[in-house]
């Protein structure tokens, strides 16, 4: 989140912050290596691959592919075909991945 939230600082900064995106994708890459599925997993792929596109980083189209498949592997992309009528946690989390869905198709048409 404070990745995606903040600008790029002065040249002076940019190490501090170009370590804090290497750690976050490598964060995500050892969560990929333990076979860690979750849709907290694929929100924050979503947010790096927001972040990428946002500065004109070539890994955008590359993260949000991953993003795909990392979505689709939990099966939030079925959260379409299954509207939830009733107020439950099981409904709020399908709802969550609707979100997140419509969120990684936004970003992967634009």
């Amino acid at each position: 989140m404070v990745l995606i939230t903040n600008t790029p600082p002065a040249k002076d900064a940019l190490d501090s912050f170009t370590s804090l995106y290497i750690l976050v994708k490598s964060s995500i890459a050892i969560a990929e290596a333990t076979n860690i599925n979750s849709l907290e997993i694929v929100q924050a792929r979503l947010l790096v691959s927001l972040f990428e596109f946002g500065h004109g980083m070539p890994a955008a189209f590359i993260s949000i592919a991953a993003t795909v498949r990392a979505a689709v592997a939990i099966g939030v992309n079925q959260t379409v075909k299954t509207p939830c009528t009733d107020v439950s946690s099981t409904c709020s989390k399908l709802e969550e991945g609707l979100r997140v869905w419509w969120g990684i198709v936004m970003l992967d048409r634009y």
